[in-house]
């Protein structure tokens, strides 16, 4: 029996200093911690809408921003990393390639550079045709969209988040 005593006084002693309530490796968060923690960084949300209304995509270092236009054109608009601003790009492409229906149908987007862009350079590309009549709003356009800047080709996903919970 001593020696369960021992035993069970050692295990308890060493319970207490692991429990040790002045160690500053724990401290309990109040409703004001919460309040004053930072948000998260680098989760993008590609899911917010950008600064033309349109659906933010990743290109590589740039964002871009596709909007279908009221006469159903198609607009790329190329955004810096923080998917806030018009970025100008030179020696630049892009095409769009839709999923439409069971067919995947490929549009240029041609350069329509915005008021004060330098020559050469542009932040906005669009379609030169309106998109089919079947497709009424940006949520009815599928498919990716391919930005060329000086050779180098980058790939954006045009997805629609309707089911995510933030």
């Amino acid at each position: 029996m001593r020696l369960f005593s021992a035993a069970g006084w050692l295990a308890t002693a060493l319970v207490a200093a692991g429990c040790n309530s002045n160690s500053g490796d724990y401290k309990p968060l109040s409703d004001k911690d919460a309040r004053e923690t930072p948000p998260v960084t680098g989760h993008h949300h590609h899911h917010e809408h950008g600064p033309h209304g349109g659906h933010i995509i990743e290109l590589g270092d740039h964002h871009g921003e596709v909007v279908l236009e009221s006469d159903r054109k198609l607009t790329l608009y190329v955004l810096d990393g923080d998917a806030k601003k018009t970025v100008a790009v030179a020696d630049a492409s892009a095409v769009a390639n839709l999923k439409l229906g069971e067919e995947t149908s490929s549009v240029t987007l041609v350069s329509l550079p915005l008021t004060g862009e330098a020559d050469g350079a542009s932040s906005r590309f669009q379609s030169e045709q309106p998109l089919p009549d079947s497709i009424k709003d940006l949520e009815d356009v599928h498919g990716s969209v391919t930005l060329t800047i000086a050779g180098a080709a980058q790939t954006g996903e045009i997805e629609h988040d309707h089911d995510h919970d933030h």
